[in-house]
């Protein structure tokens, strides 16, 4: 068992699956990071302050030098003087991915943010040449972000390329928008990930440094939203005591604080399955803050016998409550028919 588990553990790493991290709640505020207390972080981000919503990405031979997924260079352990991986910089932390053939190197580290309830903005850094010995070989760093840890789309805005060691060399990454799959997600990370990038003659390749990390998001608006595009709210004439056939509109949700309430007024009743279930109120619980699209089947079923004209609403908190207009009319049952035969003639005795 105990080989099982140490197993699981490296296929998890392999695919850079960190446990320790603890995203950043944007519902806080923006996430800054001036790598002040850098110098009290321990190895696999485990302490520090701050050093807690950062993970280290594990050697995976997977892909293709500069995907964001290939590294070489495990970043669990800091690294120092000319060691590829992540340093500890001055006020700042330092990348270093070494190797004289271009493109052959690489190491990474994530930061990790919840931006449940909100919608994301931009990211900002500060960046800054780190002479690294002797030599002009050249070096990349590149911003990559993920939902999941498996997907990596790049921020080419945020890159910085080619940037040749011992020549001085800084500037600033300046409000980059995040991606929109950030919006409302409690998995968001984003990946500094440096390889030995194109150029330079001999020597060894430049160090960058980061520094002054900024995120933004703002909040999200509750949204719900209804398609009854295909809805018939009329549902004619039906016999008290009875019930008619299915209607069906469609509800979602996004950025939720609160269940979504779909209710049905005097006469008419809903369900979220067809067939059974039907009552004066459905619930929609939002995960994450999200409901996915789900179908609402609504039926007439007078108790007496007259006209019936009001809305199912749907309504959470937060959101303009939707009216969806039904109608029916209730009709007397139709009375049973009783078959009366003539009585045989009387034949007189």
């Amino acid at each position: 068992m105990k080989m099982l588990r140490y197993g699981l553990m490296l296929a998890l790493a392999s695919y850079g699956i960190i446990f320790a991290q603890t995203p950043y709640p944007m519902s806080g505020g923006n996430y800054s990071e001036t790598f002040a207390d850098i110098a009290n972080w321990t190895n696999n981000f485990a302490a520090g302050t701050g050093a807690n919503r950062w993970a280290s990405v594990a050697v995976n031979a997977t892909g293709t030098i500069p995907d964001g997924k290939k590294t070489t260079v495990t970043t669990a352990t800091f690294s120092t003087g000319t060691s590829g991986g992540v340093q500890k910089g001055t006020l700042n932390m330092m990348f270093l991915a070494t190797g004289a053939t271009d493109n052959s190197s690489a190491a990474a580290a994530d930061v990790f943010l919840d931006f449940t309830g909100r919608t994301a903005g931009t990211i900002s850094f500060d960046w800054l040449e780190v002479a690294n010995s002797t030599g002009d070989r050249k070096s990349s760093l590149r911003v990559y972000t993920s939902t999941d840890g498996t997907t990596f789309t790049e921020l080419t805005a945020a890159q910085v390329l080619n940037v040749a060691n011992n020549v001085v060399a800084n500037g600033s990454i300046s409000s980059v928008a995040l991606p929109v799959t950030f919006n409302n997600c409690a998995t968001a990370r984003i990946r500094f990930y440096q390889h030995n990038g194109t150029g330079g003659t001999s020597g060894s390749r430049a160090k960058i440094a980061i520094d002054n990390l900024a995120i933004t998001s703002t909040s999200s608006s509750p949204s719900v939203t209804v398609d009854s595009t295909s809805f018939n709210g009329a549902f004619g004439s039906i016999a008290s005591g009875s019930t008619s056939a299915e209607h069906t509109f469609k509800v979602s949700g996004s950025s939720l604080t609160d269940t979504i309430f779909v209710t049905a007024p005097t006469g008419f009743q809903v369900s979220s399955t067809s067939g059974s279930g039907f009552g004066s109120t459905v619930k929609l619980v939002p995960s994450g803050g999200t409901v996915t699209q789900q179908t609402i089947y609504a039926h007439f079923s007078p108790n007496t016998v007259t006209s019936f004209a009001d809305n199912i609403t749907v309504s959470s908190t937060g959101v303009t409550t939707f009216n969806i207009a039904v109608n029916g009319t209730g009709i007397s049952p139709s009375a049973p028919t009783v078959a009366i035969s003539a009585s045989p003639a009387l034949t007189e005795l």
